[in-house]
């Protein structure tokens, strides 16, 4: 039986640049009453509400999340539409994705994304179906299938229990689709980070925002070395187009 179950993770987001987009596949000429959102759906490993997953799962099912619906908070209404996805694949693998935001229709949130993004005080977190789980115990240090698990292991997800000598029990999701995914504030995985969101027509404005970050006028989600790391992006983004102008 398929069973439903919502999985929020936390993203940062990022500036997409016209260029960028079209790398995607994405026709920014055609489409200027769209915005688009880029954004880590979600990494392997385990979230702090114990769900987790398995490389080999998201190996199997990336792909089932383009052209499921955005919606805000989890509820109505659907703003939008994923485009694409890709599994990058590091130490930890993640999920990362580009979708499009109906602007036209929705401009008070395609606005309100856009601010709260370049601050980093709205994040995403994705839905997923599935249909059987395992039940992990610490780092795979116990596994105990879905069918064998009682009652106080199902509750102890994502906590610490005292039964298994203070290690955390978490649920490894198996045969699962991904079905949606919500642009919310209460985000799950505090690893996962809202990588910015926009167009060029505002990459002045976020070029501007780091510069305040820097110089500590206003505070910021981001570390030292991720402003550092925005700022040289950003500048080439900007040369791009300087060098596009002129030619």
């Amino acid at each position: 039986m398929i069973k439903t179950n919502k999985i929020s993770w936390e993203i940062e987001a990022r500036v997409l640049g016209k260029e960028e987009a079209k790398a995607s596949g994405i026709d920014f000429q055609s489409n200027e009453d769209i915005s688009f959102i880029g954004a880590t759906l979600c990494h392997e490993g385990a979230n702090y509400k114990g769900d987790r997953f398995l490389k080999e799962e998201l190996e199997k099912s990336y792909k089932t999340i383009v052209w499921k619906p955005i919606n805000w908070e989890h509820t109505e209404p659907n703003i939008g539409t994923v485009l694409e996805s890709s599994l990058i694949k590091e130490d930890r693998n993640r999920v990362d994705i580009v979708g499009a935001i109906w602007a036209y229709k929705y401009p008070q949130y395609a606005k309100l994304i856009k601010e709260a993004s370049v601050v980093g005080t709205l994040k995403v977190s994705m839905e997923a179906l599935f249909s059987k789980a395992d039940y992990v115990i610490g780092e795979f240090d116990e596994v105990i299938p879905e069918e064998e698990a009682d009652d106080e292991i199902k509750e102890s997800i994502g906590k610490k229990s005292e039964r298994f000598g203070g290690r955390l029990v978490s649920r490894a999701i198996k045969d699962f689709i991904f079905c949606g995914v919500g642009i919310t504030s209460l985000p799950a995985d505090k690893d996962a980070v809202i990588w910015a969101f926009a167009s060029d027509k505002n990459l002045e404005e976020y070029h501007e925002y780091l510069h305040k970050a820097f110089r500590g006028e206003i505070g910021t989600m981001f570390t030292p070395q991720r402003l550092v790391e925005e700022h040289q992006r950003v500048h080439e983004k900007l040369a791009e187009k300087f060098l596009f102008k002129i030619r």
